[in-house]
C-alpha cells in the first residue's frame, strides 16, 4: 500500500508553524554566529511548541494556534549586547512581515529588563524577546518566543 503525500497549503497551520520554527532557528543562529560576541557558542534551551484548539466556526471547523517554539539562554549580556540584539530583532521582524514593532523601555534603566515585541496585525503572529541583565532581581538571560495566530489545519482548507 502506497502512502500519499499531501502537500501543505502555505496558509495552513502546519505550514506556517514549520516555516516559523525554521525562521526562529535561523534568528538564534544569527544571534550566536558571532554578531554578538557574548552569545557566541551560547547554550540554548529549546521548548517545543504547544498547540491550542479554538472553538468551532459556523462550519464546525476548528482553527489551531500555537505558542512556541521557546528559546532561552542564561548567558549574561550587557547593555551594548542588548542594543545589538534589538537591532537584529528589528531587522528580523521587518524581513518576516511583523509590521508592529515595540520596545517596552519602562524597566531598562532601573531593573535591567528589556522587552522587545513584534507582531503581524493581520495574522496575529507575534514574536517576543526578553533580556534580563544580571542584577539583584534578575537571573541573567535572553528568552525568545513565538506565537502563531489562528489558522485552519491543512485538511480543513
Amino acid at each position: 500500500m502506497r502512502k500519499t503525500i499531501k502537500l501543505l497549503s502555505p496558509e495552513s497551520f502546519e505550514a506556517v508553524s514549520r516555516n516559523w520554527e525554521q525562521d526562529i532557528k535561523e534568528f538564534i543562529f544569527q544571534l550566536s554566529d558571532g554578531s554578538i560576541p557574548t552569545l557566541r557558542n551560547a547554550e540554548w534551551i529549546v521548548k517545543k511548541s504547544r498547540i491550542f484548539v479554538c472553538d468551532p466556526d459556523l462550519d464546525g471547523k476548528k482553527k489551531r494556534l500555537g505558542g512556541g517554539p521557546f528559546y532561552s539562554s542564561f548567558t549574561s549580556l550587557n547593555r551594548t549586547a542588548t542594543g545589538a540584539v534589538w537591532k537584529l530583532f528589528k531587522q528580523f521582524s521587518k524581513e518576516h512581515g511583523l509590521n508592529s514593532l515595540e520596545r517596552l523601555g519602562n524597566n531598562e534603566k532601573e531593573l535591567g529588563r528589556y522587552d522587545f515585541r513584534a507582531a503581524n496585525c493581520d495574522t496575529e503572529d507575534k514574536l517576543s524577546c526578553s533580556i534580563y541583565l544580571l542584577g539583584e532581581w534578575n537571573k541573567a538571560g535572553i528568552h525568545i518566543s513565538m506565537f502563531i495566530g489562528p489558522r485552519y489545519r491543512n485538511e480543513d482548507l
